[in-house]
């Protein structure tokens, strides 16, 4: 099994992007700071989607020399976005 990179949200303000090996070693690769309440996320086309729950946003990151960047902030357009 090839390496597998996936991303963590803490339900804080913090994303981390972590790696499992294929002989089982899980190491952390990058923390990026994100809205308050950070939870949800779903990666699509290029993009990682994240819930600020406590900031009622949808914030939009990408990947970039391996670090999580935020590109926007959306409103969710009322409380709870998940």
């Amino acid at each position: 099994m090839p390496d597998q990179r996936f991303l963590v949200g803490t339900g804080s303000t913090k994303i981390y992007t972590c790696r499992l090996t294929a002989d089982g070693q899980l190491s952390l690769e990058s923390e990026a700071t994100s809205g308050k309440g950070s939870s949800w996320l779903i990666a699509r086309h290029g993009l990682i989607y994240a819930t600020n729950e406590q900031d009622d946003q949808i914030e939009v990151l990408k990947m970039s020399e391996g670090q999580l960047v935020s590109i926007q902030k959306i409103s969710a357009h009322g409380s709870a976005p998940c």
